[in-house]
């Protein structure tokens, strides 16, 4: 048939799997006074499904539809749904509400500007959206069960994204620029993060993340200080072309290894306290501030910096040390006990006390390149 009216099925009560061929469906037509106890639904060349059409088809489980330009309102809300999946541009509020669903895919669809998912976010754990490029800023957060999102071509991360979603463990943002504020904000089972297209971060963005591990963001050039306070068990970060580097990185006591080679200051205090940081690469680091990395666990170092600072690497397990340096500030080296050769440029200055180690035998300790 070529089209149906609101009412031409009415009542039909045993109705339980239907197939239509349509391509439009009238406004205003219920699925549920039609075929109330209906559990599968086709019609493989629907373009639009309109609002409320399926509203209160509450043991609809199954659908088989077109590739969609445009799901209503509230059109499949309080229905059986366990996997939503779909082919559609634009999506009405409510749409999804109601269903008990544990797995979302929508293809096509690029922008959501509203509440499309209701109740039914409190059971979602996957969610595949390859298309979707701008959401608002609480879009997901109600999903308390997400473990897993994929969207890869979201291009802004808004503000308080993925906000508290504890059980949120695996991120795909493969094509994100940016990090809005707070956006996985106490996301404890975060482990690993890799957003190497981001360009900025935003403040407190991953705050209180005690799962992460490894954050992987080669791409970005400036962030906020305040991204990785409360992860405490955070131990490599690789950020390479970060310009500035912040100076409270030391608050990361659990920083094992970092990698930042397009810094061109490490600021005074930076690293103060990582007591297990043992790797760290700075080809293009120029000045290393005072106390930089005084009590961390290196124990070799390469750096292009001109200039060290006093007690910079003060009581480390250095070994060697390989440098263009041509000042090399007060107590630089101070109680590195394990320190056998220090490389150097054309030194000019060598500050007060800068190598002394009590107790220690110092055997060609300089080599003057």
């Amino acid at each position: 048939i070529s089209s149906i009216s609101t009412s031409m099925f009415e009542g039909c009560t045993g109705v339980t799997e239907a197939r239509f061929n349509l391509k439009n469906f009238p406004a205003g037509i219920s699925v549920k006074k039609m075929f109330p106890n209906i559990k599968t639904f086709y019609a493989p060349k629907a373009t639009e499904i309109p609002a409320e059409m399926f509203k209160d088809c509450t043991n609809l489980s199954s659908t088989s539809l077109g590739s969609l330009y445009v799901i209503g309102a509230r059109a499949f809300q309080n229905c059986a749904l366990k996997t939503i999946n779909f082919y559609a541009d634009t999506i009405g509020e409510y749409a999804f509400d109601g269903n008990p669903a544990t797995k979302v895919q929508l293809d096509y669809i690029e922008t959501i500007d509203c509440d499309i998912f209701g109740s039914s976010a409190s059971t979602i754990q996957y969610v595949y959206m390859d298309m979707l490029k701008d959401f608002g800023n609480n879009t997901f957060r109600n999903f308390t069960t997400l473990s897993t999102i994929e969207l890869d071509s979201l291009v802004n991360v808004p503000n308080n994204c993925f906000y508290g979603l504890k059980n949120l463990k695996n991120v795909t943002i493969p094509q994100a620029q940016s990090i809005g504020d707070k956006a996985f904000y106490n996301c404890t089972e975060l482990s690993i993060i890799g957003i190497d297209s981001a360009k900025s971060i935003g403040a407190n963005a991953f705050y209180n993340c005690i799962g992460l591990n490894e954050f992987y963001a080669d791409g970005i050039e400036e962030v906020d200080a305040s991204i990785f306070d409360g992860c405490t068990n955070l131990y490599v970060v690789s950020l390479n072309s970060l310009k500035e580097l912040p100076s409270t990185f030391g608050n990361i006591k659990s920083l094992e290894v970092f990698y930042a080679n397009s810094v061109k200051e490490v600021p005074a205090y930076a690293f103060q306290n990582c007591t297990n940081l043992h790797t760290v690469s700075l080809s293009g680091v120029t000045k290393i501030g005072d106390f930089a990395f005084v009590n961390t666990a290196l124990s070799t170092i390469t750096a292009n910096a001109g200039t060290i600072g006093t007690c910079a690497f003060m009581n480390t397990p250095l070994k060697t040390f390989t440098s263009s340096a041509v000042h090399i500030g007060e107590s630089a080296f101070m109680g590195c006990t394990s320190l056998t050769t220090v490389k150097c440029g054309l030194l000019e200055t060598i500050g007060d006390r800068a190598f002394k180690i009590a107790q220690h035998s110092i055997n060609s300790l300089i080599q003057i390149i």
